[in-house]
């Protein structure tokens, strides 16, 4: 393979790896994944949401502070949930570092009673080769917009694995 092309393929697998980071923090955060939501920071990473910094830098410090934001059912009594859409995600690569912009749409349900919330919202990234892979190393989180969604019914859904009644 020649030098060019292995350089285009390198930038290819660089931006699937990135856009695969990106996807794997929204899952750590809709499943409460402290552990996983971790390991999408580099050790020194620096964070803010909604113009609130996160105290402290790193992965751990990232999952503390969102873990008391939305807080767990043993904290509140009732647990939010979320689901984070991604929409488009932007990356400009820079050698071994890339900026990364990308936006979302996130429901949740929180509240009592219980409503729907919907949130426009864009990250603005920093993201960095380590050892491990691309790791976050500062997040910007501007949300946009934010409504509700009245009269939308909340049904449960019975999860595939659980026994049929």
């Amino acid at each position: 393979m020649d030098e060019e092309l292995a350089a285009r393929v390198g930038a290819l697998e660089d931006r699937d790896a990135i856009s695969r980071l990106i996807i794997q923090y929204a899952e750590a955060v809709d499943r409460r994944d402290a552990d996983l939501l971790i390991t999408c920071f580099t050790d020194d990473a620096e964070a803010s949401f909604g113009g609130i910094g996160v105290p402290g830098r790193g992965g751990k410090a990232v999952a503390a502070f969102l873990g008391s934001v939305a807080g767990t059912p043993q904290q509140t009594g009732i647990p939010m949930k979320t689901s984070h859409l991604f929409n488009n995600v932007v990356i400009t690569l820079d050698g071994d570092e890339a900026d990364v912009r990308s936006t979302a749409s996130v429901y949740s349900v929180r509240g009592e009673p219980e409503q729907v919330h919907i949130r426009g919202i864009t990250y603005h990234d920093r993201v960095r080769r380590t050892a491990d892979g691309w790791r976050i190393a500062r997040r910007v989180h501007v949300p946009h917009w934010e409504g509700v969604a009245e009269n939308v019914p909340l049904t449960p859904i019975v999860p595939a694995d659980a026994p049929v009644p």
